[in-house]
């Protein structure tokens, strides 16, 4: 069963006072055609758990990803060409051939430095530091570290300290601006600082902490995590907010690509932007991601993407959740979402409804007393074209009864012996039960 009704919950690009900033008009969507706009090379396991947290493009044919146990270099198709053990990397920062990685050797924590030859990748230097890096970036010869706490440090790859930052949040992303100024994201403040002095240059405040930073000629843009992302003027003098989950984040000309846990976004950012234009499903989760002329490498917790972008392209952008977990007979408001620049035709269980740009509609669904049943949908989002929400009954709930088990257990009053323990044999006794989940 399902009632739809339409509500705008703004899930649009505003300006600092608030106001819509997005120009939907067919001319202000000029280049592009209503097409596709992402085709996946590859979204694979590993060869072994590798737990990919960081991703970097060093050209349009290679990219770098980096994990709990390695940095790995890799081709277009996401053919491994070179792997690196390494202990245990927090972040990862690129610089035309130049890799550097944060990462922990031992008790120790260290920034280890690689220059990519040939396909391979060669070790160069290896530096300690204090306290565990939380975010690094990379430029010339300087490296810029977010450790622990509300400290940063600007540091000579020799290892030499040029300059500490402190604040009183967490800094948790940091970026070069240039060779003399850099941005530091601490709580819910970005803020320009000079590198020759320290002093703040500016600071904005944002709907939520910073959790990456990317930077061009022309703007600012940060990940909020679920808050979504800003976009910035280079001055820090106001920004627009794009809804979605963001990570982290990478800049590709006027293309932003958005690793947001379970979807790989693609947002538009030139004429008629910011908009949502396309996203795919990643394998297992995107943590990361890294673009550079129309390609990115996703770091896929578990596995590896790679992903192309279809030039000129844009459409309708649909969000549907996959499934909904409900009491047996319990009734749930649903939000679904047209995030892209172009009105989204939508049929659901044969109710058929327009979204408007950037507007979302609002369903209710019931429900079965036992089991799972689905309600079948069908849109013109080219990338998301049909699907079903699967609604399960949970026949367990706050308050009832737990269903009967019966588990082996070491008897200590019988020399130790195994014996059966059921869960219904202990009615009216106190029983604590320990689940564990191991990832």
């Amino acid at each position: 069963m399902l009632w739809l009704s339409l509500a705008c919950t703004s899930p649009v690009p505003l300006d600092s006072e608030g106001e819509s900033v997005v120009d939907s008009s067919p001319d202000a969507l000029l280049p592009h055609t209503l097409g596709d706009p992402l085709t996946p090379r590859v979204f694979r396991m590993e060869d072994f758990f590798v737990e990919h947290v960081a991703a970097e493009a060093l050209s349009s044919e290679r990219g770098i990803l980096a994990g709990v146990e390695s940095v790995g270099l890799y081709d277009a198709d996401g053919v491994l060409l070179d792997r690196q053990r390494l202990e245990y990397v927090v972040d990862l920062a690129v610089e035309g051939d130049n890799v550097l990685a944060a990462t922990r050797a031992g008790p120790n924590w260290r920034l280890v430095r690689y220059v990519v030859e040939e396909d391979q990748l060669k070790s160069v230097s290896k530096k300690d530091l204090p306290d565990r890096p939380v975010a690094i970036d990379l430029a010339g010869e300087q490296a810029l570290v977010a450790l622990g706490g509300g400290s940063a440090q600007l540091r000579t790859l020799q290892g030499e300290v040029v300059r500490t930052f402190a604040f009183s949040d967490p800094i948790q992303a940091v970026r070069f601006v240039d060779r003399d100024r850099a941005l530091l994201g601490h709580g819910n403040t970005v803020a320009l600082v000079d590198l020759a002095d320290s002093d703040v240059l500016a600071a904005i405040e944002l709907p939520g902490p910073a959790r990456h930073i990317r930077v061009d000629d022309t703007r600012v843009v940060v990940a909020l995590g679920s808050e979504g992302v800003a976009v910035l003027d280079p001055m820090l003098q106001g920004y627009e907010l794009l809804q979605a989950d963001a990570m982290r984040i990478d800049l590709d000309g006027d293309d932003l690509w958005i690793a947001g846990w379970d979807t790989l976004e693609l947002a538009w950012l030139g004429q008629g932007g910011p908009a949502l234009i396309g996203q795919e499903t990643p394998g297992f989760s995107a943590m990361a991601v890294g673009a550079s002329g129309g390609r990115a490498w996703v770091a896929d917790w578990l596995g590896l993407g790679v992903v192309d972008r279809n030039p000129g392209v844009t459409g309708p952008e649909l969000h549907v959740p996959a499934s909904v977990d409900l009491a047996a007979g319990a009734t749930a408001s649903l939000t679904l979402e047209n995030r892209g620049p172009m009105a989204l035709d939508l049929t659901f269980d044969g109710v058929e409804t327009t979204l408007a740009p950037y507007s979302a509609g609002l369903f209710t669904v019931v429900a079965p007393d036992q089991g799972e049943t689905s309600i079948a949908w069908s849109s013109n989002d080219l990338d998301e074209p049909e699907g079903t929400l699967r609604i399960t009954s949970r026949v367990v709930g706050l308050g009832g009864p737990h269903p009967d088990f019966t588990l082996p257990i070491f008897d200590p009053t019988v020399n130790e012996a195994v014996t059966n323990w059921t869960l219904l044999d202990n009615v009216d006794r106190p029983v604590l039960l320990v689940y564990w989940a191991e990832f």
